[in-house]
């Protein structure tokens, strides 16, 4: 019959991280009735990271002794030894020994993850400036050098973190000695959900955790900082607006150009179509770069244009054969800029005037302004520059008829002034130009009855 008896059958430490304690305990019982005295041997044998709380003692009938067997995981090592446990009765009356094999082992290791981040240097993503419409992706890589697997997990302490964000796989094991590395891509904006500029300098929403699968324990938390600016297209236009103004009908103006500049950071491109319901034409046989809207040609209807450089858009006007005003409302189209403005378009306004010369004939006041204007010719009086509207007829009146210039000459030696004057009369007509554009005017003097 044994002397004592023991809880366990062996010491069999769980593997431990280093820098980590542990401690088992072993419960030793007397089973006689006789005081008994045990002894723990071979502990010289044993490394200073284990250590028992007493290795000797006297146990009474039925009493127990617990003894602590402490593991401190100092570096990296694995630990096989046997200690055992000699008990006799205290006055060896029994004359026999009782020896107990306590196999004991232990070991200590270490979490050896390594990871490579695209930006070293900031153990981070550093996706640097990006559209606003567009994606970007870029991957991290795990690799295990220890002995035993290793979890880890993502998480994403925002909810802007996690709507920008995409990380796949989020969490997984690593197994040891893996000769591929896992690779972790963390995608930015993926679903195209982002609808503003944003910029994160140093942001530290995305943490990664590695665990020990064993026990669950987090045994490193790495805090990843990204770095990105996402922007629209920035862009000017000049002039505002295009009014061509009047022009002569049936003509083409000269050209003006609208200046598209690119004030930002990415090419883009620019395209040119109508807004509202005024039917346009994209492109002719003679030149397919041109858009034709009503009596407006923009040429080219399409551009690409790079960041600190401006293109111009030559616009001309026809004028038709009507006198009339002649207005489009144009869209220019710029690609990635910010949808809230204008989605349908930048609206962009161009105006000119078709008008017919001429002269005025109708402001009868207006023209003989100097004059009397009359209904019509009294025949049986006389005035003197006067226009009779029924008859359309200037009337000078009565006018000394030419004498000669020998006699006005000799009246006029003769003191005579008034005759050598009023041998002929002059009108003044206002001749006015009502209309926007000048024009040509040749008078002529017909007889009436030509």
């Amino acid at each position: 019959k044994p002397l004592v008896e023991l809880d366990l059958d062996e010491i069999s430490f769980q593997r431990l991280l280093v820098g980590r304690k542990d401690v088992i305990k072993l419960t030793v019982t007397n089973a006689l009735f006789l005081p008994v005295k045990w002894k723990v041997n071979g502990l010289e044998e044993l490394p200073s990271e284990i250590l028992l709380s007493h290795s000797e003692g006297l146990l009474e009938p039925a009493e127990e002794a617990v003894v602590s067997i402490e593991f401190t995981a100092k570096s990296k090592a694995s630990y096989e030894q046997t200690l055992t446990l000699v008990v006799s009765d205290v006055n060896e009356h029994l004359g026999e020994k009782q020896e107990v094999q306590l196999p004991v082992t232990a070991e200590a290791y270490m979490i050896e993850v390594d990871t490579v981040f695209p930006d070293e240097d900031n153990r981070g993503f550093n996706f640097g400036v990006v559209k606003v419409v567009d994606d970007a992706v870029q991957s991290l890589k795990i690799s295990n050098g220890g002995k035993y697997p290793v979890a880890y997990k993502f998480a994403m302490k925002s909810a802007l973190a996690r709507e920008i964000f995409t990380i796949t796989p989020l969490e997984g094991t690593i197994v040891p000695e893996q000769k591929e590395v896992t690779e972790v891509s963390v995608h930015f904006n993926e679903r195209k959900t982002l609808q503003r500029e944003l910029e994160l300098s140093g942001n530290t929403d995305i943490v990664l955790t590695i665990s020990e699968p064993l026990t669950g324990n987090k045994e490193e938390v790495i805090t990843v900082r990204t770095d990105l600016r996402a922007v629209f297209s920035k862009y000017s236009i000049k002039p505002r607006s295009i009014n061509f103004g009047p022009l002569v009908y049936n003509s083409t103006s000269n050209p003006r150009s609208v200046v598209v500049s690119n004030l930002g950071e990415f090419p883009f491109t620019v395209g040119l179509s109508q807004l509202g319901d005024n039917d346009s034409e994209r492109g002719t046989d003679a030149n397919p770069k041109t858009l034709k809207i009503g009596n407006f040609c923009l040429t080219p209807n399409e551009l690409t244009i790079d960041p600190g450089h401006s293109e111009e858009i030559i616009v001309e006007f026809s004028a038709g054969l009507q006198a009339r005003s002649y207005e489009e409302l144009i869209g220019i189209n710029i690609t990635d800029r910010d949808p809230a403005a204008f989605p349908g378009g930048i609206p962009y306004e161009i105006a000119g005037e078709s008008c017919i010369p001429g002269i005025n004939t109708e402001d009868l006041e207006s023209i003989f302004e100097e004059h009397a204007v009359v209904t019509s010719l009294d025949p049986f009086s006389s005035q003197n520059s006067v226009f009779a509207v029924r008859e359309r007829v200037f009337d000078f009146g009565a006018v000394i008829a030419h004498m000669g210039d020998a006699l006005e000459a000799e009246s006029a030696e003769k003191g005579i002034s008034d005759l050598a004057q009023n041998v002929g009369v002059s009108a003044n007509l206002k001749i006015s130009n009502p209309h926007k554009v000048p024009c040509n005017v040749s008078f002529s003097i017909k007889p009436r009855n030509a």
